[in-house]
């Protein structure tokens, strides 16, 4: 059974993209491209699991290192 979710796990569209130091626009567009997962709400709206969004950025700091 997967861990349960705690308090903070999951990202808005704008904490993410803060957290990325990239624009909400740019997160869908990886969202399309398949680079990045997102949940969606069942009014539409996105959340990203943080955990995803560390993997990302730690991918990107070795390809720049």
């Amino acid at each position: 059974m997967p861990p349960l979710l705690q308090p903070g796990d999951l990202l808005i569209a704008t904490e993410a993209a803060e957290l990325l130091r990239v624009t909400v626009k740019t997160l869908e567009r990886w969202e399309k491209a398949g680079k990045l997962d997102a949940i969606r709400l069942p009014g539409g709206h996105r959340r990203y699991r943080r955990s995803d969004l560390e993997a990302l950025l730690s991918d990107d700091s070795r390809a720049s290192a």
